[in-house]
Order: structure tokens, then C-alpha cells, then sequence
């Protein structure tokens, strides 16, 4: 009975082990498309769907002219849930990371703390959690729809700026001091 349960302890912690060396931070680092190996950190492009435990960051660095590395979301790419995104924000750019011709699936958290913004061509599924933080932005031209398993949290400054269409099925938080706002020919569906 006593090697059965040092065997189950043994088990469990190669299981924890295995569990916790798929847990890596992806961190870009370049300037342009998503799917360039040169514009991320050592641990490379992420893979896609990003694995529960595993976390994106977006701080693009700034050069020595003082121009800010430009993150562009050229693929379809989904988030599981337990994994995450965060984006910061670029000193003296208006856009921390661009979506184009590509799209995202959120399962898991996407934090934004600068600006996400969704083109025409794109399209970006919420089934997680989406986190406006101050002074940050969400501007959508694009497809953009908050499942019923959504949540969308704007915090005081963020701003949600809906230039396209938003379907929203889940939950949309609006704090104190946050911002919804619409522009002509734009739709909310609530």
C-alpha cells in the first residue's frame, strides 16, 4: 500500500511537471506581422490555439528614434480558455496591435492596456473575458461579437469604440467613468 502511494505521488508530479512546461510566455518584440518568427523572443512564434497556462504580452520596444515596433495580427489565431493576451501601450503610436485580414477567438483573458484595433477585413469572437483598462481602447470596424459566455469589461477611461458591428450576447460591463461609444452607420445588437 505504502509503493502504490508513492507511486500515485511519482504520477502526479511528472503530470504537474508535463502540465507546467507547456505554460510559456510569448512576448513580441518586432515590428509587423504576427506570424514572422523574427518578431518574437526566444520561445518563438505562439503556437495556435495558445494552450491554457500560456500567456501572450504585446509591449512592442521603441527604437532609437523613438518609433515603436507595430504588432499586426495577420492570421486567424484562437485563445483557449485558461490562456491569456495582454496588450500595453506603444509611447507615441496609436495602435498597440492591429488586427488585419486575420481574426481572434478569445476562450481565455485578453487584457488590453493601450489600444486593440479590429479593420474592416477582420473579425474578433469574445467567449472569455475582455478587459478595457485605463486609457485604453478597443476600436472595431471589423466583425466583433461577445458570446453568450462573454464577458467585455470596460474600466474608468477605457474606451469601446464601435465603428463596424457588435453583436453582444454576454455580458458588456461599463464601470463608472468608462466609455461605449458608436460613430455613423455603426451597430450594437444587444
Amino acid at each position: 500500500m505504502r509503493v502504490l502511494g508513492k507511486v500515485g505521488l511519482l504520477v502526479g508530479f511528472v503530470c504537474l511537471t508535463a502540465a507546467m512546461a507547456h505554460a510559456t510566455t510569448y512576448t513580441f518584440v518586432g515590428d509587423g506581422k504576427w506570424d514572422n518568427p523574427n518578431n518574437w523572443d526566444a520561445n518563438g512564434v505562439p503556437p495556435n490555439p495558445l494552450p491554457a497556462g500560456s500567456s501572450i504580452i504585446i509591449n512592442p520596444p521603441v527604437n532609437a528614434y523613438g518609433i515603436a515596433g507595430q504588432p499586426i495580427l495577420n492570421i486567424a489565431f484562437e485563445i483557449e480558455s485558461g490562456a491569456s493576451l495582454t496588450v500595453f501601450p506603444v509611447a507615441g503610436a496609436d495602435r498597440a496591435l492591429r488586427m488585419e485580414s486575420g481574426g481572434l477567438v478569445n476562450s481565455g483573458t485578453v487584457t488590453v492596456n493601450g489600444t486593440l484595433s479590429v479593420s474592416d477585413d477582420s473579425t474578433f469572437i469574445n467567449q472569455g473575458t475582455l478587459i478595457l483598462g485605463d486609457q485604453s481602447k478597443l476600436n472595431t470596424k471589423g466583425t466583433f461579437s461577445n458570446d453568450v459566455a462573454g464577458t467585455i469589461s470596460v474600466a474608468s477611461g477605457g474606451v469601446l469604440r464601435i465603428e463596424g458591428n457588435l453583436t453582444n450576447e454576454g455580458r458588456l460591463e461599463n464601470k463608472s467613468g468608462g466609455t461605449v461609444e458608436t460613430v455613423a452607420d455603426a451597430t450594437l445588437d444587444n
